[in-house]
């Protein structure tokens, strides 16, 4: 039972990809389920009614081989074209059992679903217009064709009510998943919805709380200096708390719009071969100040071969995320040293320090939370909680892992995987050098 399940959720899928948007996604499923439901039922229960009858295999189990077209288009991302063709296919199954068999047969309850499904596919489009004047051509030469003809095959009176039930059935069963698909979308919605109502939040709550502190810490400080409360000696005594303070609200922000952009589902990344070591010696240079400051040692023993095959934009600022919180919670005089290995199929980054460690309890809700580590630096340092959960969205992103090993008091390691490129250096790869960011 589960292995049919599979298989049917697997061809229900057919075509569906993360970049479509929900309502393309419910029209993709719903062309792919409509086709398979039209070939299960025609396989299973027309055809031995059709041997039964001892006629020739029905016209509608050969109608029926072409409907796999649908989801082949679906496979190769003509969507649209997918649609047509289920469309046309159904016309094909209206005109031809009626003048085969007659539209005793039941045939004209496959009208309903039709129709449902034009809506559906091309409401507010011109291609509406034009299949229901299809469809209303068809219907009317259906009605005045078996009003003036016999059918060329009847079905036998002992089998016209159960052929009537099936083509009820088939009805019935395209109407069941056209209302399906409109309840399915519309709890989609919704759940997008909240969840967008819930990023919302989480952002006021950032510029709330996280960012209202330096701004206001810096607004202070500049109404002290205008109303000539302190000295231009103090003032220039205070401008690294100025600095550092700055900082902060600038990586906040770029933080901030960086995960936003990918809760808004705006976020693609896009995957070149690039080099790792020179990517993190260029991020390291970022943070010489701040090490500096704290007389923090930064070591990159990443071997200058390493390369990996991910959105280099998108590792840069997971690099600079765990060196941030690396500086952040070591104390003076520690050392952040950066190392890496690479096999035929994967690349492998550790950033280890020297700090404060993390205790197990909250080692286990790293990656997991909005807010996983709700801790002040070694100085003070505050953070808005995002940078881990936005590491952990990264890589998933470009397809690694990531995590962390700690001990509280002896420092802590976080590690993340990455493809590697398929080719060697030489390769055809391209191979792309990152924009640097200030943090």
């Amino acid at each position: 039972m589960n292995v049919l399940k599979y298989c049917f959720d697997y061809v229900v899928k057919t075509g569906v990809n993360p970049k479509l948007s929900t309502y393309e996604k419910g029209l993709v499923k719903l062309t792919n389920k409509a086709a398979l439901v039209v070939i299960l039922i025609v396989n299973l229960i027309f055809v031995p009614l059709a041997l039964y009858n001892q006629h020739t295999i029905s016209i509608l189990f050969f109608n029926s081989l072409f409907f796999p077209v649908a989801l082949a288009f679906n496979k190769i991302g003509y969507f649209k074209l997918a649609r047509h063709s289920l469309l046309i296919l159904l016309y094909s199954m209206l005109l031809t059992i009626s003048v085969i068999r007659g539209r005793e047969s039941g045939i004209l309850f496959i009208l309903i679903p039709t129709i449902l499904l034009i809506f559906i596919f091309f409401y507010g489009q011109k291609n509406l217009y034009v299949h229901l004047i299809i469809s209303l051509v068809i219907t009317s030469f259906i009605l005045i064709y078996t009003d003036i003809h016999l059918p060329l095959l009847p079905y036998s009176h002992e089998i016209v009510s159960s052929v009537f039930a099936v083509n009820l059935l088939i009805s019935l069963s395209l109407t069941a998943i056209f209302i399906n698909f409109i309840f399915n979308l519309n709890r989609q919605y919704q759940k997008e919805l909240l969840d967008l109502n819930n990023t919302k939040n989480k952002i006021l709550s950032i510029i709330g709380h996280d960012l209202r502190s330096p701004i206001s810490s810096l607004k202070g400080l500049l109404q002290l200096f205008n109303s000539k409360n302190i000295s231009q000696a103090e003032f220039r005594q205070l401008t690294s708390h100025l600095y550092r303070n700055t900082e902060h609200l600038s990586y906040a922000l770029d933080n901030l719009l960086q995960w936003s952009v990918s809760q808004m589902k705006g976020f693609h990344p896009l995957p070149v071969r690039f080099n790792l070591y020179e990517l993190i010696e260029g991020e390291m240079k970022l943070f010489t100040e701040a090490a500096r400051f704290k007389s923090i040692s930064l070591l990159n023993k990443v071997p200058p071969q390493t390369h990996g095959y991910a959105d280099p934009n998108n590792i840069a600022l997971v690099i600079r995320n765990l060196m941030n919180n690396a500086i952040k919670f070591t104390p003076d005089g520690g050392i952040i040293t950066v190392d890496g290995s690479q096999n035929n199929n994967q690349v492998t980054i550790h950033i280890s320090d020297t700090g404060v460690g993390i205790d197990e309890e909250k080692v286990n809700k790293l990656f997991r939370s909005f807010k996983p580590l709700n801790s002040r630096g070694t100085k003070g340092e505050v953070g808005t909680g995002l940078g881990l959960m936005l590491c952990k969205e990264m890589i998933t992103y470009n397809k690694g892992s990531i995590w962390v090993k700690s001990e509280k008091g002896r420092g802590s390691t976080f590690s993340f995987t990455l493809p590697a490129p398929l080719s060697p250096p030489s390769g055809l790869l391209p191979e792309q050098k990152p924009k640097q960011a200030k943090v």
